[in-house]
Parts: structure tokens; sequence; C-alpha cells
């Protein structure tokens, strides 16, 4: 069983990440790979990173998070779902939306939208790797991040609806599908109904179909 408890939650790590070595040979992104460095912050003083050097580091740290995800995300593409453990270990590497207290910074703009959208497909892979698997623990915390990001992804909420009424959480199920409703309304897509629950499989259920005109 598992609960929505916030979009924080991060995904359980594959086995043997934990062990030394293990998160490099579950990567499995091979000798040719980018070397990973988290993504952190300068030093900030008034707001603002300390000078030439932290902007300097921190476009450096951006950049190996991007060459890290890509790598990942090419890799998922020619081997699937052995690729979780590298998508999940890229994902790790984004920490927080460049300069997010500064939104108007004009030289991080073009840098931070980058790294988001990227950031958004490496959640989206992982959800959809996760549903694969049949991992619906860690299936949930994506799909949330991913509507922290977007609030309107309708195919997101609905993904995250049937997942919980699929597993009997049916009060969160409801929860999330008035949330949804409200989402919709706000830019005039008419929602779909709350999913029939399939009785005969234990699985998530499936979103109900809308009706066609």
């Amino acid at each position: 069983m598992f609960s929505v408890c916030g979009s924080g939650a991060r995904a359980p790590r594959p086995g043997g990440v934990g062990r030394p070595g293990g998160a490099a040979r579950a990567r499995g992104l091979g000798p040719g790979a980018p070397r990973h460095r988290r993504v952190q912050r300068p030093a900030r003083r008034g707001g603002r990173p300390r000078g030439a050097r932290g902007i300097a580091r921190l476009r450096v740290d951006v950049r190996d998070f991007l060459a890290a995800a890509r790598h990942a995300l090419a890799l998922a593409d020619r081997s699937g779902s052995h690729a979780y453990a590298g998508l999940a270990d890229a994902e790790l590497l984004y920490r927080g939306d460049v300069l997010e207290d500064e939104p108007y910074a004009e030289w991080a703009v073009a840098l931070r939208e980058e790294a988001q959208a990227v950031h958004s497909e490496l959640l989206a892979r992982l959800a959809t790797a996760a549903a694969e698997r049949g991992d619906h623990h860690a299936e949930v915390p994506f799909r949330l991040r991913l509507l922290e990001r977007d609030p309107y992804d309708e195919d997101t909420h609905l993904a995250l609806i049937a997942l919980l009424a699929g597993a009997g959480r049916h009060g969160e199920a409801r929860r999330r599908h008035l949330l949804y409703v409200e989402r919709m309304a706000e830019i005039d897509v008419e929602p779909s109904p709350f999913p029939r629950p399939d009785r005969r499989a234990r699985g998530p259920a499936r979103p109900a179909q809308r009706g066609r005109d």
C-alpha cells in the first residue's frame, strides 16, 4: 500500500545502488559516460551569485546535469527497462530550478528552461518505467512531481487517479479527481469522469473514456 504524501518524496532506489560501486554498475553507463556531479548553487550574498566565479560554477553544474540526463535518456531508448537505474541517478543530479528566486535574470532564463524541460522528460520516463515494472510506490512520487511542474498535465492527472483507484485508495483517488476537475475548468477543458474500477484486474483502474459527440 502507498499514500500520496507530497511531491518531495523520492522513489525507492533500485537494488544494489547502495553498495560500494553499485551505482556505477546499476547505471550501466560504461566508461564513456560523462562524470556526474550534483548540481549545486554557488554561495549567495544578497540573493545573487558571488561574482563571475559563482555564476560560472553554476553553469558548469547545470551542464553536467544536462549531459548526464541526455546520456541516460539515450541509453533508455536503446535498452528500455534496463536503464531505470541510470535515469534515476541522473534525476538525482537535479537540485532545483536555476536561480528560481530570480526568475527574470536574463542570462539564466534559457538555461533554466532547458534544464526544466529535460528534468520533466526524466520524470515522465521514470514514471512510465515504474508503471511497466509494476512499482507503484515509485510511480506515485514521479507523477506528483510532474504535476508540480505542470498542474494542467491531463495525462498525468488521469494516470495518477487510475493508479490510486486501482490500488484501493479510493478517498485519495477521489480527492485527486476533484483537483483534476478544478484544473481543467481553469483552462476550459472538459474533464474525464472518474475511472470505472476493473475488479477482474489487480492493477490500476483504467481512466474512463469520454463520450463522443
